[in-house]
């Protein structure tokens, strides 16, 4: 494979995790856009303590010259306070609202190691590309280098396509990360059963050989009896002789 199909299955899959990186990161903005609109309509919505009860109540000139102002200002500005009335009883639009704290994480995470991977890898492996196509490395650089450099590279962008995806089916979900599979605890060995002890019985008859019956002990010492007589006289013979 010549460098330049390289340079092409690298711009490819550059685009691809630039386009992850910069929508999650935009959801990062949108996120953090959304808790600084809520702290500050949370801060609106506190009332400042009155001081009138220090004060003491206003005499009636000061009371009627307050109600004159305001309805001065009351006439003159119908139309904006009605308005600016209207605009506060609208819901605020929340285009992303993560409440999972280990999603947001996970996305911030996800989105820097995207970041990483092209500003680390990538620019490693288009400087090696360009050495290969200009030849100006000291060694010369082939397409098995090439290769070899890519294969490696490639299971980290794998790896960065996958955790896109879980973020991809968690906003699918509500914004919630899909339940880790349990493993189910492997059941216990069961214990082996213990053999039973031999009785005394058993182990005395197997210790004990059963001997020869009372016939073949005759037969036994007969036959002795009769080897015993034929070499008597295979002794007298001799002795005659």
């Amino acid at each position: 494979m010549i460098p330049s199909k390289f340079r092409a299955i690298v711009d490819e899959e550059k685009k691809v995790l630039t386009e992850l990186c910069e929508k999650w990161e935009k959801v990062l903005t949108l996120e953090e856009s959304n808790k600084n609109t809520d702290k500050e309509a949370a801060g609106e919505g506190e009332e400042e303590p009155s001081n009138s009860a220090q004060d003491g109540p206003p005499s009636s000139r000061t009371r009627s010259k307050t109600q004159a102002n305001a309805g001065t200002a009351a006439e003159g500005d119908t139309d904006a306070s009605v308005s600016a009335n209207e605009q506060q009883s609208l819901p605020k639009a929340k285009p992303v609202a993560i409440e999972d704290e280990e999603l947001i994480g996970l996305v911030r995470a996800t989105a820097g190691q995207g970041r990483m991977l092209l500003g680390q890898r990538f620019v490693q492996f288009e400087k090696l590309i360009d050495d290969a196509e200009k030849k100006t490395s000291e060694k010369p650089i082939g397409d098995d280098d090439l290769q070899g450099f890519w294969d490696m590279i490639g299971f980290q962008v794998d790896d960065m396509k996958e955790k896109f995806q879980v973020l991809e089916q968690a906003e699918a979900n509500d914004w919630k990360l899909p339940e880790k599979k349990k493993e189910e605890p492997k059941p216990a060995p069961k214990p082996k059963a213990a053999k039973p002890a031999p009785s005394s019985t058993t182990t005395g008859s197997r210790k004990k050989k059963a001997g020869p019956s009372s016939g073949m002990k005759d037969f036994i010492a007969q036959k002795r009896r009769e080897a015993a007589a034929a070499r008597k006289k295979q002794e007298e013979a001799a002795a005659e002789a």
